[in-house]
């Protein structure tokens, strides 16, 4: 640089760099900058990429992490302004903020008011989240449109928001046929957008509904589920010759492992023939054997208001390929005071042979399950 020949260097400093750059010149002679402040450490980083101190700014960026998060810095954090150079410093503070807001809301433990005035960089944060613990991803929806009624009341504006930075945060792939179809004539979307949201997402539900894809990192978030409260269940519907539906769920052997009489798994809701059901999975107890056992039951939800006779067939298998073996058969007519039928010991074994039996059971870590829906008169 031609300062190097100078006796005297003359700097030109802006207004809003008068605190920040003592502490540059600090660091420049001693390693260290004095300040702890958090926006005061911002802005030292600023000037230190202005006068391409690397140094200081990666001192910066270690600092900034290892100082108490909260929701506030988070914010500030997520939605600081800057060059190139330190946006890619600034990265893994970033990161830690979006990770902190992530954990702080991953039960959506808010109020309606704090959620409605959470900023963007908030909602990205904490929806862009695989541990967001949510009923559904039919709620994520919900909640995102909400949130963008509420902040930006003109159409335009909003669609814009909602495509460009809150719909790919929605897993479209893990909602249910019902929300899809309603997706299609939801006023608030572009209907163009709509439409190739719901046939990309009802494509990968019926092209191979059994299907599970591995947990690694290359793969798009739009596969990969959350952790919900209802499992997602993939459909296929058929009218003929019966009116018959084939739902699927998939169950982690850690989660058939954490099961207990007083612990289910419910899963999604799905329709069929005007109705909504769902699949309950629940460590059930043999009195009579005192043994535990895995047990299967189909529901209905709130009732039907006309009565539906179903015949249901439960089977199973524990590979990702191959039959599924039929374990459980039942006619049943659902009516309004209708709560769940099922089998209370779907493989015939204790819970202890199901689950430590590896040679026969779980081989793939997983358990498949499928349940057949045909109306029948009744």
């Amino acid at each position: 640089m031609q300062e190097s020949n100078l006796k005297e260097i003359t700097l030109r400093i802006m207004d809003y760099e008068d605190e920040a750059f003592p502490e540059l010149l600090h660091f420049i002679y001693s390693g260290t900058i004095k300040t702890s402040d958090p926006v005061l450490v911002l802005k030292v980083m600023c000037v230190a990429d202005r006068f391409e101190v690397v140094d200081c700014m990666s001192y910066c960026t270690q600092l900034l992490i290892s100082l108490p998060m909260t929701k506030e810095l988070a914010f500030v954090y997520l939605e600081y302004e800057c060059s190139v150079p330190m946006s890619d410093v600034l990265q893994p503070v970033k990161a830690a903020a979006q990770e902190f807001l992530a954990d702080k809301y991953k039960n959506l433990s808010m109020s309606e008011t704090e959620f409605l005035e959470m900023p963007l960089s908030g909602i990205k944060a904490i929806f862009s989240s695989n541990n967001l613990k949510v009923f559904s991803e039919d709620l994520v929806l919900a909640f995102l449109l909400k949130w963008a009624l509420a902040n930006y009341p003109e159409t335009v504006e909003r669609r814009r928001i909602l495509i460009n930075h809150l719909l790919p945060m929605v897993r479209f792939n893990q909602m249910s046929c019902g929300k899809l179809r309603w997706l299609l004539s939801c006023s608030h979307l572009d209907a163009r957008h709509s439409a190739y949201i719901v046939a990309s997402a009802l494509l990968y539900k019926y092209s191979s509904p059994h299907r599970v894809l591995p947990a690694i990192s290359d793969i798009h978030c739009s596969f990969l589920e959350r952790t919900y409260k209802h499992k997602p269940v993939k459909t296929i519907e058929l009218e003929r010759p019966h009116n018959r539906c084939i739902a699927y769920m998939d169950l982690k052997s850690e989660e058939c492992s954490n099961l207990s009489p007083s612990r289910s798994i419910r899963s999604q809701a799905f329709d069929f023939a005007g109705h909504s059901f769902f699949l309950i999975v629940q460590r059930t107890v043999n009195a009579q054997l005192g043994i535990h056992c895995f047990g299967l039951y189909l529901a209905v939800e709130k009732g039907v208001s006309v009565p539906i006779t179903i015949e249901f067939k439960f089977a199973a298998r524990t590979k990702a390929v191959g039959d599924f073996v039929s374990n459980f058969r039942h006619i049943k007519t659902f009516t309004s005071e209708s709560n769940q039928l099922g089998s209370r010991d779907l493989f015939n074994m204790s819970w202890g042979q199901v689950f430590s039996e590896a040679s026969q059971f779980l081989l793939d870590d997983m358990l498949y399950l499928r349940a057949e829906l045909t109306v029948r008169q009744p």
